[in-house]
């Protein structure tokens, strides 16, 4: 190895066999001491087989181990999703079917109380437009306006659906020629039927927000006089216990969807020869 001498700072070839020892130089004759050589590195490592038995793992965990290993590696390509397609030809059908299911809503208890027998008191929707209620089937509450408005507009509605469908499908079977006004109609029959939703909902919500004349109803003064077991205080009790039934809130709930259908099928026939809008949620 080449030194430099601590004296005479020249340079000096030393054998690395004298490391650790005292030598002098071969040029100015003064003593120093050889450092050690650097230590020569490690050879390199030499990988060894190891035999199946020494790592298996329990069954248990090595299967838990697979499946963390199968899931990360598939991790972003699996995701459960739920998709939901606005169909044109479902979105299409969705008002007729509201106006239906509204109208036959109108014949269902609208008002009810849970008593029974004598103390029974339903009233439908049909029954709180004109004033009818059970158990006496002769006119005793006061109409409601915004339900028979409501009755009216969905009867129209129901009545402009048949004959929609009847100009859809059974006209062009036949050789029957309509007026050109109703031909217009039909081919404007998103608007048609779209007002005619929104209207049976603004009627239908107004009466749920004035109240029904039968929740107003003295029960007291409609009790038949020869029932003397009536307590005092039976025309708060009849009224505390009247609740608007699941029929009503359906009907209410359809008359939503109606509009919200109508204008769905309005946005689509604004975005003709493009695919349906779908709403995909991933998880």
């Amino acid at each position: 190895m080449n030194l430099i001498c601590p004296h005479c700072q020249k340079t000096v070839a030393v054998a690395d066999e004298l490391g650790g020892q005292t030598t002098r130089c071969s040029h100015c004759g003064g003593p120093f001491t050889v450092p050690l050589p650097p230590a020569p590195p490690p050879p390199p490592e030499i990988a060894r087989t190891v035999p199946l038995k020494a790592v298996q793992e329990p069954q248990s965990n090595a299967g838990t181990r697979a499946e963390s290993i199968v899931s990360s590696s598939y991790r972003g390509e699996l995701r459960p999703q739920f998709a939901v397609t606005l169909h044109p030809e479902v979105v299409r059908w969705t008002v007729p079917g509201c106006l239906l299911l509204m109208f036959i809503f109108l014949f269902f208890p609208w008002i009810s109380s849970p008593l029974e027998g004598k103390y029974a008191f339903t009233q439908t929707g049909f029954g709180a437009a004109f004033g009818y209620a059970e158990p006496t089937a002769e006119p005793s509450l006061r109409p409601a306006p915004w339900v028979i408005l409501f009755f009216l507009v969905v009867l129209a509605g129901v009545l402009a659906s048949v004959g929609l469908t009847a100009h859809r499908f059974l006209l062009p079977r036949t050789s029957v020629t309509l007026p050109p006004i109703v031909d217009s109609i039909a081919n404007h029959r998103t608007y048609v039927l779209g007002t005619i939703a929104l209207l049976a909902f603004l009627f239908l919500g107004l009466q749920m927000v004035m109240g029904f004349s039968a929740e107003a109803k003295d029960f007291t003064a409609a009790v038949p006089e020869h029932f003397k077991d009536v307590p005092k205080d039976f025309d708060q009790i009849m009224k505390a216990l009247l609740h608007r039934t699941v029929w009503l809130k359906m009907t209410f709930t359809l008359s939503l969807i109606g509009v919200l259908a109508a204008l769905a099928d309005f946005w689509l026939e604004r975005r003709p020869n493009r695919p349906p809008p779908r709403l995909v949620a991933e998880w």
